[in-house]
């Protein structure tokens, strides 16, 4: 899993994050990874969005949640 960050001007983009999902190992479903990851950009990273795009996959209620 990924998570990228795009400015939306130069079309530069750069990774932030990624996560091997192997659920039998660590017990996380791609949605908790996918919380962690977006937390983590946000917190420690202080990444700014003013748009979070992410496959249908993702969009949990949960996750809406935080991302609202």
């Amino acid at each position: 899993m990924n998570l990228v960050h795009i400015n939306g001007k130069d079309g530069d983009y750069y990774p932030i994050d990624f996560r091997i999902y192997d659920r039998e190992s660590d017990g996380k479903t791609k949605n908790n990874h996918f919380l962690e990851m977006l937390i983590r950009a946000v917190a420690d990273k202080r990444i700014k969005a003013k748009t979070v795009l992410f496959d249908s996959w993702y969009g949990s209620a949960d996750n809406l949640k935080v991302i609202h």
